[in-house]
Parts: structure tokens; sequence; C-alpha cells
């Protein structure tokens, strides 16, 4: 069964983290003696992963030299339709000024290299990104060349967090190297603009700057989840995406997996003790977790998440199919246009196959378990009005004047649905 580690000392919880964690590349650990240890305890199974690498490198070298029509290096963000994502091994996103301050974009994925990469060297090439984390949970394949590429040659930009065990769970460990307080965390086939990441940032600091100290003993000053992805959870159980973008706009949490900001110390709430047996559910169907992050964060937070809108350019969805030891897969562009989305060919040929779609039987049990757990605090929460940053207010101004409202946007379709 899953033991929650703030269930134990830090040292306990230190050795923990470290039986946990890979030693393919670079792991997160407080104490450096700790990682010393472990990879001479490891040797000879790292010996075994580089002698792998290099063979999978040989493989994406000879793949990339035999495929016509592969993406290589400076290409764009958006291939083109039913391009095969061959795993070429350089990083693309190198020598970029990253602003002081900025945030860290912790980025979930599991074997769908080509959208991991599109999303990567999108979040790579944003200057307010301070670093990007990858998470890795793929216990019977190593990192693709180029993304151990990026983070050898730019190790405190770009860190692969890769665990010895495949849990969804991974996605909420906590980081306690992460360089920023703010996380950014999101899923692999989606990414917001660099300049509307860097105001909503700035929107999250300031919702902070205005919260009130919690109690002695509590985890950090708490903050407001603020992100891109409204939900209605109903005390019956589940959901329905679109509820909260049409008619009365209902909502009552995020979906932190679809793109928001926490603090840092937020993942530390998903592991507390009494939560151990609701992870335990999370990682036995691989689902769930943004339901329970949110149902946690409802209870011990207390506060009402706000939601950001997004214009239909300022945000891209991805569809996805699944990598392979030779090669990275397939990514396109998803059309907003549900007819388009349908016939883009990628797109069908992923519809179906998602996680959500294989899990979703689970999810309304998570739920129910989660609040025995924590509490029906998010039942009694109202998100914040929508708010409308600078960047995407102007895009709204040509098309609907200065007086425009996010709910008639949403009516005309102009900002987008987060799904």
């Amino acid at each position: 069964s899953v033991q929650a580690p703030s269930a134990r000392t830090p040292r306990a919880r230190d050795r923990m983290l470290e039986r946990e964690r890979a030693p393919l590349l670079r792991g997160d650990d407080d104490d450096e003696s700790a990682v010393r240890r472990a990879d001479q305890r490891h040797a000879p199974c790292s010996r075994r992963v580089g002698v792998a690498l290099a063979a999978l490198g040989a493989l994406a070298f000879l793949s990339a030299a035999s495929w016509s029509g592969a993406v290589g290096g400076g290409g764009g963000l958006r291939p083109q339709l039913g391009t095969q994502m061959v795993d070429g091994g350089e990083c693309r996103v190198l020598n970029v000024l990253a602003a002081p301050g900025g945030f860290t974009v912790v980025l979930n994925t599991f074997r769908r290299n080509a959208c991991l990469r599109l999303a990567f060297e999108h979040w790579g090439r944003c200057p307010d990104v301070r670093q990007v984390r990858v998470s890795w949970s793929d216990v019977d394949r190593p990192p693709p060349p180029w993304l151990q590429a990026c983070s050898l040659a730019e190790p405190d930009r770009f860190v692969v967090d890769a665990y010895r065990l495949n849990r969804l769970s991974n996605r909420f460990r906590t980081l306690p190297s992460a360089p920023t307080e703010a996380l950014f965390s999101v899923d692999d086939d989606v990414y917001f603009s660099c300049e509307l990441a860097a105001e909503a940032h700035r929107e999250w600091q300031r919702r902070r700057s205005q919260a009130s100290i919690v109690p002695p003993g509590s985890l950090s000053i708490a903050s407001p989840m603020v992100g891109f992805a409204p939900r209605l959870l109903l005390p019956t159980g589940g959901y329905n995406w679109k509820e909260s973008f049409r008619r009365q706009y209902r909502k009552n949490t995020l979906f932190v997996t679809k793109g928001a900001f926490v603090h840092r110390d937020d993942f530390k709430l998903f592991w507390l003790p009494q939560f151990a047996p609701l992870v335990e559910q999370v990682d036995a169907h691989t689902t769930g977790e943004d339901i329970s992050f949110s149902v946690i964060f409802a209870a011990l937070r207390g506060l009402p998440p706000v939601h950001l809108a997004a214009h239909l350019s300022q945000m891209t969805e991805l569809c996805c199919t699944g990598s392979t030891q030779r090669a990275d897969g397939l990514a396109s562009v998803s059309p907003h246009n549900a007819l388009a989305r349908d016939a883009d060919p990628v797109c069908s040929q992923s519809k179906g196959s998602t996680l959500h779609s294989r899990t979703a039987d689970f999810r309304d049990a998570i739920q129910r378990q989660a609040v025995r757990l924590a509490g029906d605090a998010i039942y009694h929460l109202g998100v914040s009005n929508t708010t409308l940053l600078p960047s995407t207010y102007r895009l709204l101004v040509p098309a609907m004047g200065y007086s425009t409202s996010p709910n008639r946007a949403y009516g005309q379709k102009r900002l987008v649905s987060v799904r």
C-alpha cells in the first residue's frame, strides 16, 4: 500500500523518496549524500540503463536517417498532420535567458513523447519559466535522448524526476529543490502562450500577497489555486466539464492537471497521512488525482480557486498517440471545432484511447472517498468570477468592443473551454 511521506520523519521521508527515484538522471533529494549512496547501490542498474540508452540512441539515429519527413532541429511547434515524430537526440531549447523569479512548470507525461516534446519545448522557450520539470514514471523505458540532452546541458533549468515505481501520484511528489514557490502543474497535451502564463503567474502572486497567514503549524501562507480549467464537482458524484463554460457557468474547483498555479508546499497536502487510502486508490486505478487534489485543497486551504479565461489563440491542445522504443509517436494540434477534430487523422486515432476514457468508471468512487476523508468543503465553495487577463482582453476587444464580458465571450466561443 501507499505510505504517505508526510507520515514519517523528514529523514525517513527522504529515504523513501530516494528508494522511489530512479538513478537515470537527476533526482530531487535534500540530502546529497543520500543521492550518492543511491547511485552506489544502483550502480549495476545504472550501467545497464547506460547501455540501453546508448542502444536506444543508436536506434533513434538510424530511424532519423531512414525516415523521410522527420521533424528536425529548429522546427516549429506545430507538426504537420500525420507526421511521425522520430526521436532525435538533440536539445532544441538551450540558451533561453530566463527572467529573474519566474515559476516552475511541472509537466506530467506517460508514453506520449511526441506531445511531450512539443509541450516541453514550448515551455522551455518561455522566459518567465525558471525551470521545467518532467515527472517520468515509465519504469520500463528511459527518457528519450533529446530530453536527457536538455537535462544534462542545462541541469538547473531542465529536470527529469524519474521514479522507480509507476504511480500516477508521482506527479504530486513534493519538490523541495524547485527553485520557485510557484508551481504550474499541467499535462503534456496542453499548453498556454508564454505571455498568458506569465500574466497568470503575476495574478497568482497578487492573490497570494492578499492572502492571510494560516494558523501556526500549517504548511505555509494560504494561496488560492489559479488556473484555466474550472469544474463543478457534484455531491452526487461526477461532473460535466461543459457545465462550467455554458449557461450559468457553475464551478467549484479547478483541475490542477489542466494548467493551474499552486504553491510548492501545496503538494504536501496530498501526502498527509489521513489521505494514504485515497492515494492508494488513485494509483490502483490510475485516475482521479485531479478530483482528489481538488477536494483536499478545498478542505485544507478553504480558498475559492481563481478561474482565468484563455482566448482560442492562447491555448494549444494536442492529440497524441503512444510512443514506442524507436519513435516518439504522433502529435497533432487539436482543432477547437469538434467536427474538425473528428476529421483530423491523429485526433481520430487517439480518440477513445485516452486514460480518462479507460478509467472513468472509478472516478465517482474516488471522489466519494476523497470527500469522506477530507470533508465536503468543496461543495460549498464557489470559484471567483472569471478573470480576463490583459492579453486576453486585448484579443477580445477588436471583435467585441471594450465592454466585453467573459460570459458573453464564452457564448460566442471566443474563449476556449478547457476540456
